[in-house]
Order: structure tokens, then C-alpha cells, then sequence
């Protein structure tokens, strides 16, 4: 039976109030329910690659082997430091150590989104309805959706301290007083982040610089917030000199020596290329924008962090995805804030008139964003394609051979052997977990040139790691040894760099080498188990 026509009418005509009742309401509560339930798949394998390996060297380091002598990675002290509370949670609770960091993670995006909620609202924009909405709306999926496989990457942990950091320096700029424990938690923890690549620097520079400028040298120099993250850095200094000396006299030499040869990149090359250009085009036009049409502090506070993290990824001239995703993200959300601006001046008056097109707004620009996203980057394509990948394949073998033992790698690469130590939860018996010292010693071959270098021909820091992978695995004798047969070295006479024929010419690792068969070969990956 039809409902009486008055009915009908009567239906039709409370629709409208009771949308735009509401309408604001569940699109902001659906697009914080959609980052939260996106981020329980981080929980599923496999965990980022680089990141593992940084969580192996923490783990390691916990377990009493001494950073920067027994484990030799270019990577500042903080990278460690911070990465061994993952490792501490995941032995005081039973979880996995891949676990426990994602959920570290997710634990610093909830904070980071709680403190920006509170600046926004309270010091920053408490009169811009729809600013405020969509900065906050686009922080979950910026620092849960977007990062993908990058989740938990350096990167990634300097976007969830960033984000905070120039809220808090937006409200510094005006004069608008903050709480100080807010303000002083804020700063330690973007210091601590900081703290992970010298490059990142120079977003506490551009913000504190332009925080001076605002508000003059008297003002700024009063405030806490510059000189408590200054603080923090200069510990962390002193610390790194005092109690890792071995990171300063040898690491580094290596780092600046051999490492700086991998690749063929170079801040030009990374500036131009087809992520980096693009982003630099944009970000120049909307920081132009910010600074000379909006003249907002949030705006110009947005295009001066995105500057400083598209700058970090030029100078260190790898072009890898990750070192540019902190500069897309604030370019994005700079596009957003200053849309947002415009569109709110046009909005009508009162304000709870405008509940209906600020909703109809803000859900089309995130559905558009979230959409976009998808199609660029499908979510989670790693964790459906996990049972397919050689970490997984070899997984199954290592666990087979290994028996939960210790494992050798001569390989040029991370992946995918870093995810796989923390799911076989063996142990790595080299210092170093990739070959890239000899990538390095051997980035190039010029006429004349051996395709191996005589022990009495090699540099000190060639002989050091000829000599200690005998005894390595003479000494401590790993169950599985995995080979790469593309060792990330350019051929030279068109001989090409083999890592087991170069390391057979000590004896002691020949003499070793007699206790190994040939069990299986994946791909490029060759497998031998100890006898």
C-alpha cells in the first residue's frame, strides 16, 4: 500500500534538514573510520624492506653486538635508537618484531592527528570551518593511505613529527599561546625525527626561520620551542661523539667515500625526474600562492615544509620514491588548505548554513583523493601479492635449512632478505647486511683494471671485509648461505663480478666453503646449506 500523499510530502520536505543536520557529521566520521581500518592491513606481511633492515641492526645492537664495530651501516645513530623501542615492545609483549613497530607507528599517527586537532581548532584556524576539516581529514590519509609500501620508512616517521611541528609554529608566528607541554612534546619528538637524516635539518631551519621572520628576533628568541629541539639535537651530538666514536672516524669515510658511488644519480637528475618535476612545478605555484595571494600563516608554513622536504630529496640525489613522498604529501594538502580558503569566503552565512556545502565539498575532494591514490598506487598491493614474492619463496626454504639458525648474505640488496630475517627469525652473522662496500670499490672499471683486486692491492676497508668473511664463516659457521648472482656491479671486460668466486680466494673462507652443498636456486638467489 502507497503511503498517503501528505506522508510523502511530509518525508520530502524533512529530508533536506535532516541531511544537512547530519551530512557533516558522517562524512568526517567516515573518512576517519576508512584510514583506521585501512592501517589494520600493515599488520599483514611484509613489512617494508629497508625498514627491516634497520629493525635486524637494532635488534642486533640490543642483543649486545656493538653498533657501528660489529654492525656496520651508514645510517645516523637515531635511525637505531628510535627503531629499538619496536624491538623492546615486541620482547616485553611476545608480539613480532614487524608488529610491534606497525603498531608503534599507528600509536605516533594518533598522536600526531590528536595534537594537530587540538592546534587547529584552538590556535590556528578556530574561525575557518572547512580549512580546518580538511587539513584534519587529509592527515589520516596522508599518513596512513599514502605511504603504502613506504610505511614505517624515515620518511614517513618525519611526516607524522612535521605535520605537528608547523601547526605548532603557525601558532608561534601569531602570537597565539600553546600549552607547554604540548608545545615541548612537540618539539622533542620532530628533534628526535630530525635526528635520523642530517638532510631533514633543513625543515627545522625553513620553519624556524620563518617563525623569526614573522614575529621578529625578540619574540622568537624567547620562545622554547627552537631552543628545546636544539637542545635535543646537540645531546644527541655529543652523545654519538662521546659513545659511538667509531661512527664518526670510520663510518662516515665510508659513507662519503663508497656509499655516494652507488647509483648514478645527482641532485640535477633527481630534480628533474619524473616524480621530483612535477612536484617542484606544482609546489612552486602554490607556494607563490601561500605566500603572496593567501598570506595565511598555515599556507605559507605548508609550502615552506614541503619546500624543505622536496630540497632533502634533491641533495641526496637517490631519487627513491620514499625521499620525495614527504614533499607530495605537503603539496597536496597545500593545494587543499588554500582551496579551502577560497571556497569559505563564498560559503553563505551563518555558518550552520553552510553544513550542507561544506559536506558535499569535503566528501567529493576525498573521495577524489582517495580515489586517485587507488588508481595510482592499488592499496596494499604488496600483502595480495605476498605469497608470490621471493621474500615468501625463500622463506619457505630458509626456514626449511636454517632451522631458526644463523644465515650469510652476498647479495647488493635489502630486499628481500631483510623481511625474511625477521619472519625466520634467524640471525645475520655479517656486519654488514648488503655488499654495498663492494659496489662501491667496484662502481667502475677502467681499462687495465683486475675484475678482482689482489689482497696486497686493496684498500685497507677491502682488506678488512676480505679477510672477516673467512672468518665469519669459518668462526661462526651459518646454516644457510644465500648468493646473488647479480651482484649490482658493472662488468668489467665483460667478466662480470661474481661475490662467492671473489670471496673463495681467501683460503680460510675456501677451506670453510668445503662443509656447503648446493641445496635449491631461486631466480637469481642461489641457496647452500652447511653439511
Amino acid at each position: 500500500m502507497n503511503p498517503p500523499p501528505d506522508k510523502v510530502a511530509q518525508a520530502q520536505a524533512s529530508l533536506p534538514d535532516w541531511v544537512a543536520r547530519h551530512a557533516l557529521g558522517l562524512v568526517t566520521g567516515a573518512f576517519i573510520l576508512l584510514p583506521a581500518l585501512l592501517a589494520l592491513g600493515y599488520f599483514l606481511p611484509p613489512i617494508n624492506h629497508d625498514t627491516a633492515a634497520i629493525l635486524v641492526i637494532s635488534q642486533r645492537w640490543i642483543e649486545g653486538e656493538r653498533l657501528y664495530v660489529d654492525l656496520i651501516d651508514i645510517n645516523p645513530p637515531m635511525t637505531f635508537v628510535l627503531n629499538a623501542f619496536p624491538v623492546l615492545v615486541a620482547k616485553a609483549t611476545g608480539m613480532s618484531v614487524p608488529a610491534a613497530l606497525t603498531f608503534c607507528f599507528l600509536l605516533a599517527i594518533a598522536a600526531s592527528v590528536m595534537a594537530a586537532w587540538h592546534l587547529l581548532v584552538r590556535q590556528v584556524e578556530p574561525e575557518r570551518r572547512l580549512v580546518r576539516l580538511i587539513f584534519l581529514l587529509l592527515l589520516p590519509f596522508f599518513l596512513i593511505v599514502f605511504p603504502g609500501e613506504n610505511f614505517t620508512q624515515r620518511e614517513h616517521l618525519m611526516m607524522i613529527a612535521a605535520f605537528p611541528y608547523l601547526l605548532l609554529a603557525a601558532a608561534r608566528s601569531m602570537g597565539r599561546p600553546v600549552q607547554p607541554m604540548l608545545a615541548l612534546a612537540i618539539a622533542v619528538t620532530t628533534a628526535l625525527a630530525v635526528g635520523q637524516k642530517p638532510h631533514f635539518l633543513i625543515f627545522l631551519v625553513m620553519i624556524e626561520l620563518y617563525v623569526l621572520w614573522a614575529r621578529g628576533w625578540r619574540a622568537a628568541l624567547a620562545d622554547m620551542v627552537p631552543w628545546t629541539a636544539l637542545a635535543v639535537l646537540v645531546i644527541y651530538l655529543v652523545l654519538t661523539l662521546t659513545l659511538l666514536p667509531a661512527y664518526w672516524r670510520e663510518v662516515l669515510p665510508l659513507a662519503f667515500s663508497e656509499y655516494a658511488e652507488l647509483g648514478e644519480g645527482s641532485p640535477l637528475v633527481t630534480a628533474l625526474d619524473s616524480t621530483s618535476g612535477p612536484t617542484l612545478i606544482a609546489l612552486s605555484i602554490l607556494g607563490a600562492a601561500a605566500f603572496f595571494v593567501s598570506r595565511s600563516p598555515l599556507s605559507r608554513l605548508l609550502a615552506l615544509h614541503a619546500a624543505a622536504m622536496a630540497l632533502s630529496n634533491i641533495l641526496q640525489a637517490k631519487g627513491w620514491p620514499y625521499h620525495i613522498m614527504p614533499a607530495q604529501a605537503g603539496t597536496i594538502v597545500l593545494l587543499a588548505v588554500l582551496m579551502a580558503e577560497v571556497v569559505e569566503r563564498l560559503l553563505p552565512r551563518p555558518p550552520e548554513a553552510a553544513r550542507l556545502p561544506i559536506a558535499g565539498l569535503l566528501g567529493a575532494f576525498l573521495i577524489l583523493t582517495y580515489y586517485s591514490a587507488f588508481m595510482l598506487k592499488p592499496p596494499f598491493a604488496p600483502q595480495r601479492s605476498y605469497a608470490e614474492s621471493p621474500t615468501a619463496m625463500l622463506l619457505k626454504l630458509v626456514k626449511r635449512d636454517a632451522r631458526g639458525g644463523r644465515m650469510l648474505v652476498l647479495s647488493p640488496g635489502i630486499y628481500p632478505f631483510y623481511p625474511l630475517v625477521l619472519y625466520a627469525r634467524t640471525q645475520v652473522v655479517t656486519p654488514y647486511l648488503t655488499m654495498w662496500l663492494l659496489q662501491g670499490l667496484y662502481h667502475d672499471c677502467e681499462e687495465g683494471d683486475p675484475l678482482y683486486r689482489e689482497p696486497a692491492d686493496m684498500s685497507p676497508s677491502e682488506r678488512k671485509l676480505f679477510e672477516e668473511m673467512g672468518t665469519i664463516l669459518a668462526e661462526r659457521r651459518p646454516e644457510v648461505v644465500v648468493v646473488d648472482r647479480i651482484a649490482g656491479i658493472p662488468r668489467c671486460h665483460e667478466a662480470a663480478f661474481d661475490y662467492l668466486e671473489y670471496f673463495l680466494r681467501n683460503p680460510i673462507f675456501a677451506e670453510a666453503w668445503q662443509e656447503y652443498e648446493h641445496v635449491s636456486t631461486l631466480d637469481r638467489y642461489v641457496i647452500y646449506r652447511r653439511l
